[in-house]
């Protein structure tokens, strides 16, 4: 089944988002898709004036935003997209955006990435970060303007499904990368980053301690590896040139990578776990986010349901 592009929905603060409006117009334009200009006002609060003059004052925002919204939309339609606006009121901007993503059904989630603090990381207060782990609908988080020539797409794999995803994802990733790399005019690319073959014993005080692999074991382990993820790679119709291996931890192999390569955009799949799971494993896509230079493609496994917190 291919991906296709039919309905954006850009969920901007304010029209100063330079970088996700120009990256939903080369998409818009590549696949003939309407864009929904999205944006959440925080409502006045009843504390600060009486419950009628808060209600005028949120209803006043909120026009002052549509009006913004309006301004850019017009810029928009002059070179031939199909826009369309909607202001909410919401004290929580991911929540408004999750809520028109099940009202309207997009294809595509773009928003614009803000810098994060790891306590902002564990307690999810950040728009994004909340959208990677809940948003069923593709999330393109724009960190940076396009590459010039022909951009690279990166698809993040795990054909052995080491961190907890499901098997059909790494297709549902592919997908996603094909039709994005179609859209920028550029080449699809796909790596997996594996963790060196590491056994563990205990020691006088029953404690977990590393004991070296055998080099013809460890030798062994990559070549599996290799064979696999090769063999994913075929199936899912990326060019052997385009496949690159690499040892280490996803959070620093992947930036390195992407960056040795230009990549314009990394794809990678996303779960949704509990709180206290978050806390104690991590999360791979949260964790390359803020070191990732390039845009980030977050995408879950058809049917997904946002894990109950």
């Amino acid at each position: 089944m291919s991906f296709k592009i039919k309905k954006i929905l850009l969920a901007i603060v304010d029209v100063s988002a330079k970088k996700a409006i120009a990256r939903a117009a080369t998409i818009a334009r590549k696949s003939n898709a309407q864009i929904e200009l999205f944006s959440a006002v925080r409502p006045t609060s009843a504390f600060l004036a009486s419950k009628a003059r808060s209600l005028r004052l949120s209803r006043a925002h909120v026009e002052e935003r549509l009006a913004k919204l309006e301004a850019l939309a017009q810029e928009l339609r002059a070179e031939g997209f199909k826009i369309s606006c909607t202001v909410e009121l919401d004290y929580s901007g991911a929540e408004a955006i999750l809520r028109r993503v099940q009202a309207v059904k997009p294809d595509l989630v773009i928003v614009e990435a803000h810098k994060h603090s790891l306590l902002s990381r564990v307690m999810l207060s950040q728009t994004d970060f909340e959208l990677i782990r809940s948003c069923p609908t593709p999330v393109l988080i724009v960190k940076s303007v396009a590459v010039a020539g022909r951009p690279a797409v990166l698809a993040a794999l795990d054909p052995w499904h080491e961190s907890g995803k499901p098997a059909a994802l790494d297709a549902r990733i592919a997908e996603v990368g094909h039709s994005i790399s179609r859209a920028l005019g550029g080449k699809l690319h796909a790596t997996h980053v594996h963790a060196p073959l590491m056994r563990y014993e205990t020691d006088s005080v029953m404690a977990p301690v590393v004991v070296p692999v055998p080099v013809r074991e460890q030798k062994k382990h990559t070549a599996a590896i290799r064979n696999r993820f090769r063999s994913a790679a075929r199936k899912l119709e990326i060019a052997p040139q385009n496949v690159h291996l690499r040892l280490g931890d996803p959070g620093i192999v992947l930036p390195e990578l992407a960056r040795s390569l230009k990549v314009d955009t990394v794809v990678m799949g996303a779960v949704s776990r509990s709180a206290l799971s978050r806390v104690l494993i991590g999360n791979t896509a949260e964790r390359v986010l803020d070191a990732m230079q390039c845009n980030m493609l977050i995408v879950k496994p058809r049917g997904f349901r946002p894990a109950k917190r």
